[in-house]
């Protein structure tokens, strides 16, 4: 099975050769519209300790993830992850490479970063942390989900819908209907700021 599209998100052993110890994870078509009830979610047990300010982010313990999945199965448990032609997400490098650290097995990925997408159809904002983005352009269709940012599933629902959005102003500015192919090129010509950053 191949599917065009799938926003995602992990949570992390931390910042220093992250390892996934959560991952969510929803297929999206090329009218890019969002159904909640699509998302997969599952931890894992990495192999090594979670970083003390990682937990502080989002409050995963390493005795909560004993009876999990280990991580060298990631593709395995959710293989999705690997049958998708793309994968979206905000900072979705991050994403990729904590999933490549994690597995057993390596994959090429062809990322489409909403941050990056947001820098470019709204240069003019202040910040753009996903959290921010989504509370400024779709705060009613996120309430639900915002005060459980860093939690992978609530991450993703935010993300899918923030690329909603994007798309649909991107449409009606350039008077075109963008598709995936578009956005990945989109996505990798604007320049990569690195996590943590002003854009963040």
């Amino acid at each position: 099975m191949t599917i065009k599209g799938l926003v995602l998100d992990t949570e992390t052993t931390g910042l220093n050769q992250a390892q996934v110890i959560e991952m969510a994870y929803m297929p999206i078509g090329s009218d890019f519209s969002v159904n909640t009830h699509t998302v997969e979610c599952e931890r894992f047990l990495p192999r090594k300790a979670i970083e003390p300010e990682a937990i502080g982010v989002h409050g995963i313990l390493d005795s909560d993830l004993l009876s999990k999945p280990k991580t060298a199965d990631l593709f395995k448990v959710m293989p999705l992850v690997a049958q998708s032609t793309y994968v979206v997400g905000h900072n979705v490098e991050f994403d990729t490479n904590a999933i490549n650290n994690s597995s057993s097995v390596k994959h090429n990925f062809k990322e489409i970063c909403t941050k990056r997408l947001a820098i470019h159809t709204f240069p003019d904002e202040k910040s753009y942390r996903l959290t921010r983005l989504a509370d400024r352009f779709i705060s009613e269709k996120v309430k639900n989900y915002i005060d459980d940012a860093h939690s992978a599933k609530a991450d993703v629902i935010m993300c899918a819908l923030l690329l909603e959005h994007i798309v649909s102003t991107l449409n009606q500015r350039d008077n075109k209907q963008y598709t995936f192919d578009e956005l990945y090129q989109l996505s990798t010509e604007i320049g990569y700021i690195p996590y943590g950053k002003k854009a963040a």
